[in-house]
């Protein structure tokens, strides 16, 4: 688990800075906060009467940690945790500060996804939260695009093999373990003709698993500008995200807008993205298995995958541009504007 210490060092010297500032303005938007560079002690001394928090994990429902896996403490009360108690109980701590704020503050809670949103009501914290409202993320379409290789100024379409068919793997961590690499590579072992594909992983922290693998892999580390990483998703066949748990999948949106289809898990995120056998695959229920089933199905298809590439940039278009997303945050600021204090 990765937990974000929320630290309360010179929060009240902070407050006092910014507080000026937050006058003139009418409402504040919290993004990210990981890694506790902005504690809840802070957002306590901010004279706030309305914040907007976006959960893009689960860590203001939490203690202190992002993605609680198999954990359900968050659901009654953050305490005893399972991965370690540091520093006297501090997820409590935590726990408790959150629920603090949120009875001291009008919090509206921006889910990226309903399966976030529905994780949001049914927890003890989101209980105390104003308003849930679902807003995705977007994503600008004319960057993230299908793009001709043969014109492309990047130098990854010479890094990978021309004779396979690219599986891409992102991750900012390859080892962790809610993003499922360990579930991919057990499901491409089922796969019979190894030969004819390969893994292309993007991240840090590569595993030495690859080293005992039956095909080939390419790991490609760091990608830093999306430049590289565009023209990635474009020299890729399919892009698999095996997450055990994604409250969106930025992953997901940005393969499916530059027009390579993904197959996922149906049990959080993606699953919102991608419509089953529309733009791409869902598995069912974390199966291994029926991973590498369909895997191998889109792999032996270039139909259907070209299929599923125009469906995907499509409802990209559609559904994920910067104007429509914004058009619906607009929208729901407003209506947040107007909830009397």
């Amino acid at each position: 688990m990765f937990f974000s210490r929320n630290l309360n060092l010179g929060s009240r010297f902070l407050a006092n800075q910014y507080n000026g500032i937050i006058n003139n303005f009418d409402l504040v938007h919290l993004h990210w906060v990981g890694h506790g560079f902005i504690s809840t002690d802070f957002l306590l001394k901010l004279k706030l009467n309305k914040l907007v928090i976006t959960f893009h994990d689960y860590y203001f429902l939490t203690g202190g940690c992002h993605v609680p896996i198999e954990c359900e403490k968050y659901i009654t009360e953050c305490k005893n945790c399972p991965a370690g108690v540091f520093f006297n109980d501090f997820q409590l701590k935590n726990f408790n500060e959150k629920k603090k704020l949120f009875n001291e503050v009008i919090v509206f809670a921006i889910a990226p996804s309903e399966i976030m949103a529905s994780k949001i009501r049914n927890s003890e914290l989101g209980k105390l939260i104003y308003q849930v409202i679902v807003v995705p993320n977007p994503i600008d379409i004319n960057l993230y695009k299908p793009i001709d290789l043969c014109v492309d100024e990047s130098n990854i379409k010479y890094i990978l093999p021309n004779n396979k068919k690219v599986i891409l793997f992102v991750s900012n961590d390859l080892s962790d373990k809610n993003k499922g690499l360990d579930l991919l590579i057990d499901a491409l072992t089922l796969i019979n003709e190894t030969s004819k594909f390969c893994l292309v992983t993007v991240g840090n922290r590569m595993p030495s698993v690859f080293a005992r693998l039956g095909f080939e892999i390419f790991h490609l580390g760091s990608i830093i500008g999306a430049t590289d990483l565009i023209g990635i998703y474009n020299r890729t066949y399919m892009t698999v995200v095996p997450s055990r748990f994604e409250s969106f999948s930025q992953v997901t949106l940005e393969s499916l807008s530059c027009g390579t289809p993904v197959v996922a898990f149906d049990s959080s995120g993606p699953a919102e993205i991608i419509i089953d056998n529309v733009n791409g695959f869902l598995v069912n229920d974390l199966s291994v298995v029926e991973l590498g089933e369909k895997i191998e199905r889109l792999l032996l298809d270039p139909g259907k995958r070209e299929l599923f590439s125009e469906n995907g940039r499509k409802m990209v278009k559609e559904k994920y541009s910067l104007t429509a997303v914004g058009e619906l945050l607009k929208s729901q600021y407003n209506n947040i504007l107007n909830v009397k204090c």
